[in-house]
């Protein structure tokens, strides 16, 4: 059975991964209800044992488009950390000398979940509202998503439990824009 996914949504959300604010006026998405990126397709523990492969990064453009994409993203990358406990490519976002904000205890969550053997089949959330907010050297994105209910499973395979759908939860995504390419600065979810 491939590695799954250690997950614990109340956990995740019962705690703010980081906690911090910014307001201004928001711009928003115009996408309701859309699952955020293509790896949120959920999967059966015997659905395939070949590798997934991270969300592609969407290109660098600046702007409230661009921020809203960045942050998709974001939310792509953190279902992939939490299918299949490879957190490498939403680190990757931040800079080796500022590691984003979240990162390090998402880390510390799968590693737990891989100690106690279990995974999750989880397939990403889905996006009910995305605004922007700030200059690009400090903006924010906000967003309403659903994180839909998830079987896990014991690594042998055995099922462990459901989760329940967690409706209206917030993730928050903060960024920057170098020029060349979005930077994380830190993301939320509660």
């Amino acid at each position: 059975m491939p590695r799954r996914t250690r997950l614990l949504l109340p956990a995740l959300l019962g705690a703010t991964l980081l906690v911090g604010g910014c307001s201004s006026a928001p711009s928003d998405d115009g996408a309701p209800g859309t699952p955020a990126g293509a790896a949120g397709t959920g999967r059966t523990p015997a659905a395939s044992s070949a590798p997934e492969q991270p969300p592609a990064a969407p290109p660098a453009r600046p702007g409230a488009a661009g921020e809203r994409a960045f942050a998709r993203h974001v939310m792509d990358l953190w279902g992939f950390a939490l299918r299949t406990d490879d957190v490498r490519p939403l680190v990757s976002l931040g800079t080796a000398a500022r590691p984003c904000g979240g990162c390090a205890a998402l880390r510390s969550e799968l590693a737990r979940r891989r100690a106690q053997k279990w995974a999750v089949d989880f397939r990403g959330v889905d996006v009910r509202r995305l605004r922007v907010s700030g200059p690009p050297r400090a903006a924010v994105a906000r967003a309403v998503v659903d994180i839909p209910a998830s079987d896990s499973f014991h690594d042998d395979g055995t099922f462990r439990n459901t989760s329940p759908a967690h409706a209206g939860a917030s993730f928050v995504v903060r960024m920057r824009f170098t020029g060349r390419a979005y930077r994380l600065v830190s993301f939320s979810v509660s």
